[in-house]
């Protein structure tokens, strides 16, 4: 059995080229749809998603964001003066694409698995 039989055997093997998806398309198209929550709360995470995710995030590719992009971005909110509880907040949210990314096999792991939050 060669090295991607077995990857894709143990449920490990992803295509590379999904990662070349941006995340503003990604989170638009693929996790936005899929929320199953109340309409406040999916209000709230759209106005997050646009307000602190897709002008950072926005036009990389989703295989390059890494976790020291994750942690500037933090590290930038807690600068422009968000408190820390909206920092943490808004992480959850975020860790929250990611995980579907992971699961979508779009990347490998979690970019936010790690972050040094406030």
């Amino acid at each position: 059995m060669t090295t991607c039989e077995a990857e894709v055997a143990a449920g490990a093997w992803f295509d590379v080229s999904a990662g070349k998806i941006t995340f503003r398309t990604y989170a638009k198209d693929v996790w936005w749809p899929s929320l199953n929550v109340e309409l406040t709360t999916k209000a709230a995470y759209r106005s997050n998603l646009e307000t602190h995710f897709l002008p950072f995030f926005g036009d990389m590719r989703m295989a390059n964001i890494l976790p020291s992009h994750v942690q500037a971005w933090v590290n930038q909110s807690v600068e422009g003066h968000l408190t820390s509880r909206s920092v943490v907040k808004y992480h959850l949210v975020l860790h929250s694409i990611l995980r579907q990314a992971v699961r979508d096999r779009i990347i490998p792991f979690n970019p936010a698995a790690e972050t040094k939050l406030p």
